[in-house]
């Protein structure tokens, strides 16, 4: 399995002419469909790859170190359900239990905020109990989404419980400890991502490889 790298090595940063916001108001327009496309850095064939390579290490954890155990795999809404079922697709043919829960720490901003509960867990509990699970998100940027998802499925009791991200910023990210991760961020490098199930609001969650929004003021 190759190595997956640190994303801010792929490809050069956006240059200044893809700015897409400079107002409150060019926002507006933007999100009506008027702004300009966010620019590129990875190609969807590395992409893809990438799900690749983390449903066999995936795969790998679980039915060589898991045993017989029951398997869950608990996707954070909304952005890790693209990551969840990209993940899903490469994996054995086998039974699994789906599953979702919902925390928010962005909605329409930019920034992080005040952690919201968004969406229960929508497993049994009696199946949560003794299984072994993987909870998966989009991105761990600070951590406190994940943190706080893996904080009520722990109250289940499960066997064990794993975490797959499509995007660590390590060095930003002090609150988990991520088994399996798709790409990292270099140090001081915090983009703001969007595609892969990542959006600005709700905006570019179904774009099939990852672009970088690079914004010009505040908004």
């Amino acid at each position: 399995m190759n190595n997956i790298t640190d994303i801010h090595q792929l490809i050069p940063l956006v240059c200044v002419n893809h700015t897409l916001l400079s107002s409150t108001m060019a926002y507006v327009d933007w999100i009506d469909g008027y702004q300009t496309w966010p620019a590129q850095i990875v190609t969807e064939a590395l992409v893809d790859q990438t799900f690749k390579d983390m449903a066999t290490k995936i795969a790998s954890l679980t039915w060589e170190t898991g045993g017989n155990s029951r398997v869950c795999f608990i996707s954070i809404l909304k952005g890790g359900l693209y990551t969840q079922y990209r993940i899903l697709s490469y994996l054995p043919q086998t039974s699994l239990f789906i599953g979702h829960i919902g925390r928010s720490s962005y909605r329409t901003q930019t920034q992080a905020s005040k952690l919201k509960v968004t969406y229960d867990l929508d497993l049994n509990p009696d199946l949560v109990r003794g299984s072994f699970v993987w909870l998966i998100d989009d991105i761990a940027d600070t951590g406190n989404t994940i943190f706080s998802a893996y904080d009520a499925i722990a109250k289940y009791n499960p066997k064990q419980i794993c975490i797959a991200t499509l995007i660590n910023k390590q060095w930003k990210n002090t609150k988990v400890n991520c088994d399996v991760t798709g790409f990292t961020t270099g140090k001081g490098y915090d983009p703001f991502l969007v595609g892969c199930g990542m959006g600005l609001g709700d905006v570019y969650r179904n774009l099939s490889t990852l672009y970088e929004v690079q914004f010009e003021g505040n908004i």
